[in-house]
């Protein structure tokens, strides 16, 4: 798939296997719907001139309706902090790859996949997740690094920002 450049996914689409896309290095724009739920290992890689939709520290890829459905990987390894946006729902495998530097991420509830070894090498790093437990769309080696997790962890939002750790007076 050399040549692709653009790709619209229909809106009957719920998954996207593992290696879809990859090694289509012309492919510039991919629209992907709210209906996709589940994206598989390396779908993107080689897709290096892919238009991504940025937000704090980290690029996505969506839709008009939702440009933050799914988060690709985090700007670069040497970021601190990432706030992921709140509605996003899929964290694609390898996300925070080696994040040496990131100490503190929180999950928002929306988020309803996750895929393998995306905190991988993320020494410092403490989770904090607004859902109750491991959701069964999350992959088993989600956080193989084994990186501390607090589960149902409250935070509130401000027009799509997560406010962390403020306190009202």
């Amino acid at each position: 798939c050399s040549s692709l450049t653009s790709v619209t996914i229909p809106d009957s689409v719920t998954s996207i296997g593992d290696g879809a896309f990859y090694g289509c290095s012309s492919l510039t724009s991919i629209t992907i719907p709210n209906s996709v739920t589940s994206i598989g290992d390396s779908a993107f890689n080689g897709c290096y001139n892919l238009a991504y939709n940025e937000y704090d520290n980290c690029y996505y890829l969506g839709n008009d309706e939702n440009p933050y459905l799914v988060l690709i990987k985090a700007r670069d390894t040497s970021v601190t902090s990432c706030t992921i946006n709140e509605n996003t729902k899929i964290i694609l495998d390898d996300a925070f790859y080696y994040c040496t530097s990131l100490t503190s991420i929180t999950i928002p509830d929306s988020v309803t996949s996750i895929g393998s070894y995306a905190f991988w090498g993320c020494d410092s790093l403490a989770i904090y997740c607004e859902a109750q437990s491991k959701p069964s769309g999350w992959d088993s080696y989600w956080n193989v690094s084994n990186c501390p997790v607090v589960w149902g962890h409250a935070h509130s939002y401000q027009n799509g920002s997560c406010v962390c750790g403020k306190t009202e007076e």
